[in-house]
Formats: C-alpha cells, structure tokens, sequence
C-alpha cells in the first residue's frame, strides 16, 4: 500500500487515509446473493488470507460478541422487524446454549489446532470484486481467531442463496482447499460451526443496527432465512457442536 489521500481536522479529530484506490471494483447485492463464480473467487480470497495470517492473530477468540447479554432481547425485536418469521425450535435452542456457554466455545476455538486469523464477517457486502485481482475482502472490525473455517462456513451461509449454496457448496469449498494448498482435514465440520459465528453476528446486528427500513428489513430477513435453512440443512445442535469443537 501507499498513501494516496491523507487528510486532518484539528478542530473535530476526524482524519482519513486513503491507502489503495478501488474505484474499479464491483460489488454484489446481499439480498440478491452471490453467484457462484464470485462465491469461489471470495473462496479464494479467504483461502489466501488463512493460508498467510501474519503476527498476533492469536489474541481474540473466534467471536466476542456477547450473546448472555443480547438473546433475551433479541426475539422480540425481531417479531418487530419481521413479525411472519417464527424461529424454529433448532434455532432457538442453539441461540439459548451460545448465550449460555458461548464465550468458553468461541475462546476454545481460537486455540483449535490450526487456528488462524480470521476475517470475522465474511459475507457478500465486505467483499469487492477488482478487475485482474479476484475478491478484495474488506471491512475487518470483527478480526478474531479459530479455524479457516468458520470464514468460509460464514460466506455459504450469509451470502448465498439456500439453492444455490446446496447445489455449489461442494465447488466452492473444493476452491478454497485448492487456494489453501493445504490438508485442511476439519474443514466440513468447521463449516458447520460456522453456523454459531452467525448466528452471534445475527443477533448483534439485530439489536444493535437501524434496521427499520424497507432495504435493512429485506436485509434481516434474507440474512436469517439462510442461517435458518442452513440450520435445518445440517440439524445442527448444540451437542454435535461441543463434541466437533472438542
């Protein structure tokens, strides 16, 4: 990188510095989804990072988002936001055992055996598309620690459409194992853990962001039906979750 722009208020503190123009790149709409060419390019990309984490990725667990203290609150904000979703029983146990136990599973985690630094939200709309560059990950407030996985898991989950993630999954994640250039042997069970990252950044975002209007409605929605498909896709549970965490 080099210093294309930088820029300072003395008055208000503000500054920006503009490191790397991408003015060329495209993006893809979340509600929409990703199409499959894109979605192993991202797989790439991630593969890319995972494969080279550099110093210090060993300080955050895999998720610190506090689910003790959100779930309580989170279903009746999300009858508010989308009243004609009932959230099935699978998921609501799930939601119930990460707000119980979730710290100790994600700190766990980010000690697993081939734990690396993670992109933390590796979903569709932090992913720009550069011409002669492939995907461009970025938006990196939520780097943490744990296995490659759990990025990977997080993008089919969030930025695919149930269809075409249970058509493609195989394509993309043979992808990133070919990116990686490496063994990678828990890499399906890593996937499915993904769907506790998820469902952390779910509820978070529920709570926490303005999602009143129409397009962040749309968003919320599309965001959760695939956790939920997902979810459903795999049966996940808590129990199969601890023993594959070990």
């Amino acid at each position: 990188p080099r210093c294309h722009h930088a820029a300072f208020d003395p008055a208000t503190g503000a500054s920006v510095l503009l490191l790397e123009d991408l003015s060329a790149c495209r993006t893809q709409d979340f509600v929409r989804g990703c199409g499959v060419a894109d979605a192993v390019l991202t797989a790439r990309a991630l593969a890319r990072c995972h494969a080279h984490p550099g110093p210090g990725h060993a300080d955050a667990p895999a998720c610190d988002i506090d689910l003790g203290a959100l779930w309580p609150d989170y279903p009746a904000r999300l009858a508010h936001l989308l009243p004609d979703i009932t959230l099935p029983p699978r998921l609501l146990t799930l939601g119930d055992w990460l707000a119980r136990d979730g710290g100790a599973f994600f700190a766990a985690l980010a000690r697993a055996e081939g734990a690396t630094r993670l992109h933390g939200d590796a979903q569709i709309d932090n992913v720009l598309f550069c011409p002669g560059r492939g995907a461009v990950l970025i938006d990196w407030h939520f780097c943490a620690t744990g296995p490659g996985g759990l990025d990977l898991g997080h993008f089919l989950i969030s930025s695919l459409a149930p269809t075409v993630r249970r058509a493609e999954q195989a394509r993309i994640v043979a992808a990133y194992r070919a990116a990686l250039k490496a063994e990678a042997p828990r890499l399906e069970v890593d996937i499915r853990l993904a769907a506790t990252l998820k469902l952390a950044m779910s509820v978070m975002a529920t709570l926490r962001l303005d999602n009143d209007a129409p397009t962040r409605r749309a968003w919320r929605r599309a965001d959760l039906m695939r956790l939920i498909a997902f979810c459903e896709d795999h049966r996940i549970t808590p129990d199969d979750l601890a023993a594959a965490a070990g």
